[in-house]
């Protein structure tokens, strides 16, 4: 969006358990195989098969974890607490708030990768904040 002069195209960003940094976070890299969804042989196969050479790994394309996070719109990040993408949420929220934007949190408990796909309570809650987050950005 950025690299493309088009940030004034959005309202919000809704970051839902995002991978932020290809090169691997250390709740990515300490996982190990422990499959809730996701595990740390599963995120390196989608790595890997991006084919990004390791000295790319930092490149903001690639890893956004790394950009200019500078003028950025509001934010609302949201992921489970059983996700290996934990860290990924952390560091970029804060990256986001370091930048001086609006950067929400909002974390659920026991919820796996993927957890807002399942029918539950922790998916209805979910949907509830991304809901409000998203008409808060588009009303004003």
């Amino acid at each position: 969006m950025k690299s493309e002069g088009r940030l004034d195209a959005f309202s919000g960003a809704l970051m839902t358990y995002g991978c932020y940094d290809l090169g691997k976070t250390p709740s990515v890299a300490n996982w190990g195989d422990r499959k809730l969804i996701l595990s740390t042989p599963v995120i390196d196969f989608f790595a890997d098969n991006l084919a990004i050479p390791a000295d790319q790994l930092q490149n903001p394309l690639a890893s956004p974890l790394y950009g200019d996070l500078r003028g950025m719109p509001p934010a609302l990040f949201q992921c489970g607490t059983y996700d290996p993408l934990c860290d990924d949420t952390t560091f970029m929220a804060a990256r986001w708030a370091q930048a001086g934007r609006v950067a929400d949190t909002i974390w659920y408990p026991g919820g796996v990768h993927a957890f807002d796909y399942f029918d539950t309570s922790l998916a209805q809650r979910a949907e509830a904040g991304a809901a409000a987050f998203l008409n808060r950005v588009f009303t004003g």
